[in-house]
């Protein structure tokens, strides 16, 4: 399956070599732009590829896919508790599988705090 969306780039101008691009939050006093940022809107493809995982390497693509049997429910991944415990030495395990010989360090996620739509 695939559909037709839209997203937004950075505009690349001249004036972010020396300028970095900014937005702000609050209305700035003296004058000052609350964002220099200018973007475009380009048009592409999505395609689910996640029944074509040997398609995809990391040697040729620069990503691949991988299915993580996780034992944790989708409720319990609002424990932060249970990620720590459960999820990350699941998941360090399987990245360790991949790539034998590394060093996995989480050094930061987020729980979620509020239901989310379904």
């Amino acid at each position: 399956m695939a559909i037709s969306t839209e997203i937004y780039h950075l505009q690349k101008l001249p004036r972010y070599v020396s300028e970095k691009p900014y937005t702000m939050r609050y209305v700035p006093e003296g004058g000052t732009a609350v964002s220099n940022v200018l973007r475009e809107k380009h048009t592409l493809v999505v395609k689910d590829i996640r029944d074509s995982k040997d398609e995809y390497t990391l040697d040729h693509n620069g990503f691949m896919i991988s299915k993580l049997p996780v034992s944790l429910d989708y409720a319990t991944f609002e424990s932060q508790e249970a990620i720590e415990k459960t999820y990350f030495p699941e998941l360090e395990t399987l990245l360790l599988s991949l790539f034998p010989g590394s060093t996995i360090d989480f050094v930061s996620y987020l729980v979620p705090r509020s239901p989310r739509p379904r």
